[in-house]
């Protein structure tokens, strides 16, 4: 599983991401740099390419 977050994102804030991980072996997290809330929107490149990591 992999966490995406927007690194200026007030909502999800990218502090939590690593407790969230911890719960789920093997999650990794990528923190998108310059985006808020919406990642898929604003950094869709940054959803293909995480998808597309092994």
């Amino acid at each position: 599983m992999t966490l995406l977050y927007g690194a200026l994102d007030p909502f999800n804030v990218p502090r939590h991401a690593a407790r969230f991980a911890a719960e789920v072996p093997g999650t990794q997290v990528t923190i998108v740099p310059g985006v808020a809330h919406m990642v898929p929107q604003v950094r869709p490149d940054a959803v293909a390419d995480a998808i597309a990591e092994p």
